[in-house]
């Protein structure tokens, strides 16, 4: 019994890439389902659907940029395409980082209370 989990752990680690994974599904679905809260959070009401609508349009932008990194993988070496993914997440995750705190104030209705809450 011990040989056989020493071999599961050792010999062929094929579990390792199932677990990230699914660990990166389930942090790209929250990621998804947040970011239209936040979105309508951060935006004042008078550009509250074109900046909606903004944020948007970028993920599908990554939608169409999909497959092509893909292919690169294919074409180039097959970890270079989550080496890309690894650091357009990590990118997004300091940037996110300099967005305003919202928990617990108002949400902005005109563009001069959002540049103040930027401040």
């Amino acid at each position: 019994m011990v040989i056989m989990i020493m071999k599961l752990f050792i010999e062929d680690p094929w579990w390792i890439g199932v677990i990230l994974s699914l660990f990166g599904k389930f942090f790209i679905t929250s990621a998804f389902g947040i970011v239209y809260v936040f979105t309508a959070e951060i935006f004042p009401t008078v550009v509250r659907n074109v900046g909606l609508g903004s944020a948007s349009v970028s993920a599908r932008i990554g939608s169409f940029i999909a497959p092509f990194v893909r292919e690169l993988g294919k074409a180039t070496h097959p970890v270079v395409p989550q080496i890309f993914y690894g650091v357009l997440a990590a990118t997004a995750g300091c940037l996110v980082l300099l967005l305003p705190e919202t928990n617990k104030r108002s949400v902005p209705d005109t563009l001069k209370e959002a540049a103040e809450i930027s401040k």
